[in-house]
Protein backbone atom coordinates (compact mmCIF):
# COMPACT_ATOMS: atom_id res chain seq x y z
CA UNK A 1 0.00 0.00 0.00
CA UNK A 2 1.32 3.82 -1.09
CA UNK A 3 -0.20 6.11 1.23
CA UNK A 4 0.15 9.87 0.09
CA UNK A 5 -0.41 12.75 2.71
CA UNK A 6 -1.58 15.94 1.05
CA UNK A 7 -1.52 19.14 3.40
CA UNK A 8 -3.39 21.42 0.88
CA UNK A 9 -4.40 20.74 -2.77
CA UNK A 10 -5.96 24.08 -2.95
CA UNK A 11 -8.96 22.93 -4.92
CA UNK A 12 -7.19 21.76 -8.03
CA UNK A 13 -6.55 17.64 -7.92
CA UNK A 14 -4.41 17.62 -11.17
CA UNK A 15 -1.18 17.28 -9.20
CA UNK A 16 -2.39 14.89 -7.08
CA UNK A 17 -3.97 12.90 -9.94
CA UNK A 18 -0.45 12.96 -12.12
CA UNK A 19 1.27 12.04 -8.82
CA UNK A 20 -0.79 8.95 -8.44
CA UNK A 21 -0.65 8.13 -12.30
CA UNK A 22 3.09 8.00 -11.90
CA UNK A 23 3.10 5.89 -9.31
CA UNK A 24 0.37 3.50 -11.13
CA UNK A 25 2.86 2.98 -13.76
CA UNK A 26 5.80 2.42 -11.23
CA UNK A 27 3.31 0.06 -8.75
CA UNK A 28 0.39 -1.12 -10.75
CA UNK A 29 -0.62 -3.91 -8.16
CA UNK A 30 -0.25 -1.50 -5.70
CA UNK A 31 -3.49 -0.03 -3.22
CA UNK A 32 -3.14 3.76 -2.95
CA UNK A 33 -4.51 5.77 0.02
CA UNK A 34 -4.59 9.66 0.02
CA UNK A 35 -4.84 11.53 3.37
CA UNK A 36 -6.49 15.39 2.84
CA UNK A 37 -5.60 17.72 5.58
CA UNK A 38 -8.05 19.46 6.24
CA UNK A 39 -11.27 17.16 6.44
CA UNK A 40 -13.40 19.48 4.98
CA UNK A 41 -11.42 19.18 1.26
CA UNK A 42 -14.13 19.09 -2.12
CA UNK A 43 -11.85 16.02 -2.98
CA UNK A 44 -13.97 14.49 0.14
CA UNK A 45 -17.55 15.15 -0.54
CA UNK A 46 -17.22 14.67 -4.70
CA UNK A 47 -17.52 11.44 -6.01
CA UNK A 48 -16.63 12.58 -9.45
CA UNK A 49 -14.03 14.18 -8.23
CA UNK A 50 -12.52 11.35 -6.33
CA UNK A 51 -13.07 8.97 -8.75
CA UNK A 52 -10.54 11.05 -11.43
CA UNK A 53 -8.04 11.33 -8.78
CA UNK A 54 -7.59 7.83 -8.61
CA UNK A 55 -6.74 6.76 -5.30
CA UNK A 56 -8.16 3.79 -3.57
CA UNK A 57 -8.79 4.94 -0.29
CA UNK A 58 -9.12 8.53 1.09
CA UNK A 59 -8.75 9.29 4.70
CA UNK A 60 -9.18 12.43 6.82
CA UNK A 61 -6.78 11.92 9.93
CA UNK A 62 -4.15 9.36 11.08
CA UNK A 63 -6.73 7.22 12.98
CA UNK A 64 -8.24 6.43 10.08
CA UNK A 65 -5.13 5.92 7.64
CA UNK A 66 -4.22 3.21 10.26
CA UNK A 67 -7.25 1.37 9.82
CA UNK A 68 -7.26 1.59 6.26
CA UNK A 69 -3.55 0.19 5.89
CA UNK A 70 -4.56 -2.63 8.70
CA UNK A 71 -7.57 -3.55 7.03
CA UNK A 72 -5.43 -3.64 3.48
CA UNK A 73 -2.70 -5.57 5.36
CA UNK A 74 -5.04 -8.17 6.32
CA UNK A 75 -6.64 -8.67 3.23
CA UNK A 76 -3.65 -8.57 1.16
CA UNK A 77 -2.41 -11.50 3.75
CA UNK A 78 -5.73 -13.66 3.44
CA UNK A 79 -5.70 -13.00 -0.38
CA UNK A 80 -2.38 -12.82 -1.63
CA UNK A 81 -0.10 -14.99 1.24
CA UNK A 82 2.03 -11.87 1.37
CA UNK A 83 3.10 -10.90 -2.00
CA UNK A 84 5.12 -7.73 -2.57
CA UNK A 85 3.79 -5.58 -5.34
CA UNK A 86 6.66 -5.45 -7.68
CA UNK A 87 7.29 -2.20 -10.10
CA UNK A 88 6.19 -2.58 -13.58
CA UNK A 89 9.49 -3.33 -15.85
CA UNK A 90 11.22 -0.63 -17.07
CA UNK A 91 9.29 2.10 -15.02
CA UNK A 92 13.41 3.06 -14.00
CA UNK A 93 12.77 1.35 -10.38
CA UNK A 94 16.26 0.74 -8.99
CA UNK A 95 16.53 -3.27 -8.23
CA UNK A 96 17.72 -3.67 -4.11
CA UNK A 97 20.60 -5.53 -5.60
CA UNK A 98 22.31 -2.35 -7.67
CA UNK A 99 22.35 -0.14 -4.29
CA UNK A 100 25.90 -0.32 -2.27
CA UNK A 101 25.73 0.28 1.28
CA UNK A 102 28.00 3.04 2.03
CA UNK A 103 30.32 2.19 4.86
Amino acid sequence: MVCISYLDISGNPAHLRYLLQRLRQRLPEATFLVGLWPADDAVLTDQALRTRIGADHYVTSLREAVTSVVAEAHKAKDGHRGETPQPAAGAGARRPEAVAAKP
